[in-house]
């Protein structure tokens, strides 16, 4: 897990000299102040050049929130809660950063991202369905992380389900007890100490058979996976989706969480 580029700044607000309270009456009760929810505010900015980094995505997993930087590089959350949360900012051609962060009132948040140089043969037009996946991706408010073309034309591994297995940090435990990894393909993982379901979309539909009906394709049929550990969801996409994809004008329905699904 990356864990740089991240500051935190506290400005200071100075009250009266030693904080007495001589107007206050006799045994009256001062109401605190709410500061549970605030007004979050940050820049995100280049590690090497200082300068702003625009449409840079800001994540907060725990939260379900989700912000992107404006021209200055700077991003506002309102109504955020004071503690330590999750955070993962992403941008293309930056390294993704992940790490903890105690945010309260008067906190200022400043990113600087490492650049990740792309290296370019000529010059590519991305494809629709690049453009689609990416775009979807980019709006859902946890970390999603994609498994390349290249990962599939390359394999060693005899199915995608070994695959991913091999190429995710999930642990893939068999869903009962009693199996062993060697009696079926596991489908299940660990989350947050329980052993959930893993759902399986292939092509945007949902796979019955989950892992196991993932090992029944071939590794040449896969264009590549999208994997999103918080929503326990992985999504696999074959070339002849793809392509339809590019050639089509059909459009990509935006993930979403469903509480319900938790087990």
């Amino acid at each position: 897990m990356k864990r740089y580029g991240l500051l935190v700044t506290t400005t200071l607000l100075l009250g009266a000299p030693g904080g007495a309270r001589a107007q206050d009456p006799p045994f009256a009760a001062v109401p605190e102040p709410d500061t549970t929810l605030f007004t979050l505010v940050g820049r995100v900015a280049d590690m090497s050049t200082g300068l702003p980094i625009i449409a840079a995505v800001i994540k907060f997993p725990d939260l379900e929130r989700i912000a992107y930087s404006n021209l200055d590089g700077e991003f506002e959350l309102e109504d955020f809660p004071a503690g330590e949360w999750h955070l993962i900012i992403e941008q293309l051609g930056y390294h993704t950063s992940e790490t903890e962060a105690a945010l309260a009132p008067g906190n200022e948040v400043l990113v600087h991202l490492r650049p990740d140089p792309v290296a370019l043969e000529g010059f590519r037009v991305r494809t629709r369905s690049e453009r689609l996946l990416d775009e979807r991706s980019r709006k859902v408010p946890y970390r999603v992380t994609t498994l390349g073309p290249d990962i599939f034309s390359e394999a060693i591994q005899v199915d995608p389900a070994s695959i991913f297995r091999g190429r995710s940090d999930a642990a893939i435990v068999p869903c009962d007890r009693r199996d062993t990894i060697e009696s079926q393909t596991p489908g299940c993982m660990w989350y947050r100490g329980n052993i959930v379901r893993l759902d399986v979309y292939m092509d945007e539909g949902l796979l019955l058979g989950g892992m196991e009906e993932l090992s029944m394709y071939m590794p040449e049929d896969i264009h590549s996976m999208e994997w999103i550990r918080h929503m326990k969801m992985l999504r696999v996409y074959t070339h002849r989706f793809v392509e339809k994809l590019d050639d089509s004008r059909i459009s990509l329905t935006p993930l979403v969480y469903d509480e319900d699904r938790d087990d």
